[in-house]
């Protein structure tokens, strides 16, 4: 885009022609210049256009010297006189300016001193409102300062006792550590020493019965073979449904007689559970004719000693324990047991059997009521006995206090020493034979003596 500047235009002022210097801009488009900027780059039209300048400027001087070279003396008188009234209608105005331009200044002069005067109020409000500011913007900041600082000494407060705590926790824990640990030393020493004890002394249930089935085998090989002829015994332990021991056995009669027998070593009572499973393996087989129960340790449940009762095909069964017997009584009872069973068996009469049965009862409850009897007896003499030893712990407590009252043949003087009023806050008085020296024990109510060495016909109503 180009732009054209009319330096010149032309007024009338006061009747004459002035040339007065005046910008007049205006758009020009491409239609306006000639064809040949049309296609001519950017840097091509800059050329042409200073080129077209120069040329301007030349050939306006060519013509403004032309025009000067030809114009008359009249025009050239006009001309003058136009330039002289141009300059003298400049020089009013510029005197008209100049007045102007000095109210202006007054003016101005006046306006800066009320701009400084304003400037100076509004500085000096500025100064104030800042102080102002300054000052609350101080308090806050002072309020806010001393907000954090009473929470840091909170904090510092909370974490000296934090660490003081946290100190006590800490010996706390090691004490508690310490204890712990000779804790879990003590358990383990007291774990290891209840397995030891438990391996010693407690075993297996198993084990237990293991050891209960060898001891009745051996009673049945070593007492009961060698007591009966033609007899003979199999460990049936590992069969199951068979009970422990089949003995095998010959009647007067000359009949061969099996006897299942089961061992039990229990530290409680036998239950019937026990009792039932031998009365089935008794009916399952059937060339037993009877059989028998030995508890080592414990009773059985619901029966009696030697007690003979038949399971449900009328097959007999005694029930026999070894509790607190030595092992020679053991030895004949079993044999009596084994003996009870055959003469049962060989009774071929229901009517004689259970009249035999009948007499073994009638025997075990004679032999029971002679056991109360003489369990009442030996009550009796241990109630004899303890009355004896209590008259026995008199006789000596007599026999000491009467040794504590004759101690160390006491000799007494002075013992006509009167007896004050306060006698009784003093000691005693009786001189011992082997110190020689008073006894010094409290004296006994207003004597001057102690109670052991008052007489009696000198004491008091007590």
């Amino acid at each position: 885009m180009l732009v054209l500047c009319d330096h010149r235009k032309m007024k009338l002022r006061s009747g004459s022609v002035v040339a007065e210097p005046e910008m007049s801009t205006r758009s020009l488009q491409i239609a306006d210049l000639h064809p040949s900027y049309a296609t001519a780059s950017p840097e091509e039209a800059v050329e042409m256009a200073n080129l077209g300048a120069a040329a301007y400027g030349i050939v306006r001087e060519r013509h403004h010297a032309s025009w000067t070279s030809s114009m008359g003396a009249g025009e050239a008188a006009k001309a003058d006189r136009w330039q002289a009234e141009g300059r003298l209608a400049a020089v009013e105005e510029l005197k008209a300016q100049l007045g102007a331009a000095e109210g202006l200044s007054v003016r101005l002069a006046a306006a800066e001193g009320t701009v400084d005067a304003l400037r100076a109020s509004i500085e000096s409000e500025v100064s104030r409102r800042l102080v102002k500011e300054v000052d609350a913007a101080r308090k806050d900041y002072d309020l806010v300062k001393m907000q954090e600082m009473s929470a840091l000494k909170e904090q510092l407060a909370s974490a000296a006792s934090a660490e003081l705590m946290i100190q006590m926790v800490s010996e706390a824990h090691e004490s508690m550590k310490g204890k712990i640990l000779y804790l879990e030393e003590q358990r383990a020493l007291l774990q290891t020493q209840l397995l030891e004890a438990t391996l010693s002394n407690t075993k297996s249930s198993h084990v237990i019965g293991k050891q209960g089935e060898a001891s009745v085998l051996e009673l049945l090989e070593e007492t009961v073979l060698p007591a009966f002829h033609h007899s003979m015994v199999k460990d049936m332990t590992s069969v199951k449904h068979a009970a422990d021991f089949h003995l095998y056995l010959m009647s007067a009669h000359g009949t061969h007689v099996k006897i299942l027998i089961d061992s039990k070593k229990y530290k409680q009572v036998v239950n019937s559970a026990e009792i039932n499973k031998l009365n089935a393996d008794v009916d399952a087989d059937d060339d037993a004719q009877c059989g028998m129960m030995i508890s080592l340790d414990s009773a059985i449940s619901t029966t009696k000693q030697f007690q003979v009762k038949f399971t449900a095909k009328k097959k007999p069964v005694l029930y026999l324990t070894f509790q607190d017997m030595s092992l020679e009584l053991r030895k004949e009872v079993i044999c009596w047991a084994v003996q009870s069973l055959l003469a049962i068996v060989g009774e071929v009469d229901q009517s004689s059997r259970n009249l035999m049965l009948e007499n073994i009862e009638l025997f075990l409850a004679g032999i029971d009521s002679s056991v109360k009897e003489i369990d009442n007896v030996i009550r009796g003499q241990v109630k004899v006995i303890e009355g004896m030893r209590q008259v026995k712990s008199s006789i000596i407590q007599k026999i000491s206090a009467y040794r504590e009252c004759d101690e160390d043949n006491i000799e007494i003087i002075n013992d006509d020493i009167p007896v004050s009023e306060d006698s009784t806050t003093g000691g005693c008085v009786t001189i011992l034979k082997t110190t020689g020296l008073s006894c010094g024990k409290s004296v006994y109510l207003s004597t001057n003596k102690c109670k052991h060495h008052t007489s009696k016909k000198n004491k008091g109503p007590e």
